[in-house]
């Protein structure tokens, strides 16, 4: 397996790009088993509008049931809410536009929610954050989501790590790391090095742990690893030591690229919104040839009257 070299993908993410460590996953995850003919489809979102959000890992398994899969190696309780966002995306993409109109339900593949949490922070090996926590006011709401959390650290969930030998390589991946920065650096054991990446690819090439992702994909493991701790590490640090001027300066980068991606995000938007409206005319005009009356196909596609009744006279027909 190659790794995507268009987007910032982790390691996590490129590792499980593969169809058996998928199965493993789902096991794991669930405690079900997958049969080997099982069709796995993968679904991740790889350029959602709105800067940088792009899920980790989605997958469908014989079209029943959808997988959505994040890693964290810090705490984040907007999870639910993001997989939210995440959710509907991947639901519009598998759905034509004009299903939605028909009478008889649309069955739906079932969602599952997890995040694999390998993060330096003390938690349980497995909790639970849901959606609703983020509303406001008190009382039940209309809306739910659940996000199940599964601690993948080394010492944790020994029993979902039997279910996935390849999580398990990964989390023994993450700690060697880990481990041989703290020996370069104890000072500083959180900051990852690219010394230390690269001793722990060879120690982990050498003992069988992910030996044949790590020596196809070695200098990117090394680059993704780098880019995926520091940044993150170095707004800590900073925030810890109470350098402003540092988290200052890395604020007005994240925000300078955070524009230029609402740029690119408004104008991506914007031709999807054309091609949705494109869509909807296309399907008046085919409910106008078949009869339907002015009023039942502004009901049923959405379209305001102004852009029907242009369509009537484009055609011809009374209104």
């Amino acid at each position: 397996m190659s790794i995507n070299r268009q987007h910032k993908d982790g390691v996590f993410t490129a590792y499980f790009g593969n169809l058996d460590r998928l199965r493993q996953l789902y096991s794991a995850a669930t405690g079900e088993p997958v049969s080997p003919s099982a069709v796995i489809t993968v679904n991740t979102l790889s350029d959602v509008l709105f800067m940088y959000w792009k899920n980790d890992i989605s997958f469908m398994i014989d079209r029943l049931i959808i997988l959505f899969v994040e890693h964290q190696s810090t705490l984040n309780r907007n999870i639910p809410l993001r997989m939210f966002l995440y959710g509907g995306r991947v639901y519009e993409k598998l759905l034509e536009l004009r299903g939605l109109y028909r009478q008889k339900q649309i069955r739906l593949p079932r969602p599952l929610f997890f995040v694999f949490y390998n993060g330096s922070e003390l938690m349980p090996d497995r909790w639970e954050e849901r959606l609703s926590d983020a509303f406001e006011g008190s009382g039940s709401a209309g809306l739910e989501l659940t996000v199940v959390f599964l601690n993948i650290n080394a010492g944790h969930n020994e029993e979902l790590m039997a279910r996935c030998p390849a999580l398990r390589e990964y989390s023994q991946f993450i700690a060697k790391v880990r481990a041989v920065q703290a020996e370069l650096t104890p000072e500083k054991p959180r900051q990852i090095s690219e010394e230390a990446v690269t001793r722990s690819v060879k120690y982990c090439i050498e003992h069988n742990i992910m030996r044949d992702f790590l020596r196809e994909n070695a200098s990117e493991v090394v680059n993704m690893l780098f880019t995926e701790y520091n940044l993150a590490d170095a707004l800590e640090v900073a925030r810890e030591e109470g350098r402003e001027d540092a988290f200052e300066a890395a604020r007005k980068i994240a925000l300078a690229d955070a524009q230029a991606e609402i740029r690119r995000a408004q104008a991506q938007w914007q031709a999807a919104e054309a091609q949705r409206q494109a869509d909807k005319l296309q399907f008046a005009r085919k409910l106008m040839q078949k009869g339907w009356d002015y009023a039942e196909i502004i009901e049923t596609t959405g379209l305001d009257a102004e852009a029907v009744t242009a369509l009537f006279g484009e055609a011809g027909f009374p209104l």
